[in-house]
């Protein structure tokens, strides 16, 4: 088998793999992932913590699954954004 087949074929696998998965996205969306975001949500998220902290929102118009205490862990850009509107 080639490398670009091998790779090829992985790619696919992973994508089976997503598709089996009952984790949603976490920016409110539904959308299944096998990551915490779909593809590019994590800037929908990222956007919907700045109007937060901009006042265009509430903190409690943010869906709930980015209000779990799980996303503001680790020393990503939205875990840092998360912990700074507990504060």
């Amino acid at each position: 088998m080639t490398t670009k087949r091998k790779a090829a074929t992985s790619r696919a696998k992973g994508k089976t793999a997503a598709k089996g998965t009952a984790r949603l996205c976490a920016c409110g969306c539904g959308k299944p992932t096998a990551r915490t975001f779909a593809q590019g949500h994590d800037a929908k998220a990222h956007s919907l913590i700045l109007r937060v902290q901009r006042g265009e929102l509430k903190a409690s118009d943010l869906p709930a699954a980015l209000r779990t205490p799980e996303l503001a862990k680790g020393d990503g850009l939205i875990a840092r954004l998360l912990r700074k509107l507990e504060a």
